[in-house]
């Protein structure tokens, strides 16, 4: 991976980390300011995690995982084939997996 992008990945995570971080210790006063309950707070936070849980759950669901059924012989697999028929000067005879 290049370092951009470990960089952005970083970045990113950092900044929502720092929010994360800066919110919930302040979030008592907050809360003490405008007159909120315990039950609010407790609300708050939980709907912060929440929206974690949601935002995994959803990225799960709709990114969906395509496979990819290729015939035939690899690339690696016909460059080995060939190695192996140089080294021992036989036909290009199909490789059998070992077993």
């Amino acid at each position: 991976m290049k370092a951009s992008r470990l960089i952005n990945i970083f970045l990113v995570v950092f900044v929502d980390m720092l929010g994360f971080g800066l919110i919930l210790p302040l979030l008592p006063y907050y809360a003490e300011t405008f007159g909120a309950s315990p039950v609010v707070i407790g609300l708050l936070v939980a709907s912060f995690a929440a929206a974690w849980l949601i935002g995994a759950a959803l990225d799960r669901l709709t990114h969906h995982a395509h496979t990819l059924i290729i015939r035939g012989d690899s690339f690696r697999q016909r460059t080995r084939r060939k190695e192996f028929a140089s080294i021992n000067s036989i036909s290009e005879a199909p490789i059998k997996p070992e077993s």
